[in-house]
């Protein structure tokens, strides 16, 4: 999907109806989790703790969030991610940790994003923790389209709020056609402002040594990989729920 392609679809999504949708699949206190879930981390206070940056995104805090999502990725062993914003968003779909107590997963997830972010910018920042449980493999797919085209939103709102003086915030089309008109192009942006930067594992081939047969090896290990390329991120994620059709 070209870039332009992916902002028609963001454009035409129906972001009320899957605010609330997702909003009643929060998990409360004290539910039992199980995969397929999100864990999605919110920056507390972001705009205030974090002047002198660039808006509506700086790369140096983006970088650090990326690299505090790897980190808990890495941690609960999660399927892939997307940071976007000032949000990590974690896709749990096999491993479940701390054998899906709520409170340990909130409290541990929303520690390591905020002390790695902290770390990187020289800041204290936090991050706030939610839980969101999936249906459905077509869940997974809406939800992560759901994020980019918030995250776009806010994108567009904060340059256009840097822009013209208007109180109030009209239809994200409008705020679009008003930015050209002072000849900035939304969709000349780079694609990690507007759509965000992904994590997925990824397979490789390692050179190794057995020393009872004191033979070279080759062995296959994974790592993760970043993306900042929207349609090879969504590609990747249908690849990953097609694999997982048990749900």
């Amino acid at each position: 999907m070209s870039t332009m392609g992916l902002l028609r679809s963001i454009l035409e999504l129906d972001v009320a109806r899957y605010e609330e949708y997702f909003r009643e699949l929060e998990v409360r206190y004290g539910e039992p989790v199980k995969p397929p879930f999100i864990i999605r981390l919110d920056g507390v206070g972001f705009g205030r703790r974090l002047s002198g940056f660039k808006v509506p995104r700086d790369l140096k805090v983006h970088k650090a969030l990326v690299k505090a999502a790897k980190e808990l990725i890495k941690y609960f062993n999660a399927d892939y991610g997307l940071v976007i914003s000032d949000e990590v968003n974690i896709l749990v779909m096999n491993t479940v940790p701390y054998g899906g107590r709520y409170e340990k997963i909130i409290s541990i997830s929303s520690g390591i994003v905020s002390t790695y972010t902290s770390l990187s910018l020289k800041k204290n920042l936090y991050f706030d923790s939610r839980i969101i449980r999936l249906r459905n493999i077509n869940d997974i797919l809406t939800y992560f389209t759901y994020r980019i085209r918030v995250g776009f939103n806010n994108y567009v709102s904060s340059l256009y709020h840097k822009v013209f003086t208007d109180k109030e915030t009209p239809h994200l089309k409008v705020m679009i056609d008003k930015l050209r008109s002072k000849g900035i192009d939304v969709g000349k942006v780079s694609e990690w402002e507007l759509y965000g930067t992904c994590i997925l594992w990824e397979t490789y081939m390692k050179k190794g040594y057995n020393p009872i047969t004191h033979e070279e090896v080759m062995t296959v290990r994974r790592r993760l990989k970043t993306l900042r390329k929207s349609s090879k991120c969504l590609k990747h994620l249908i690849k990953l729920c097609s694999s997982n059709q048990g749900y």
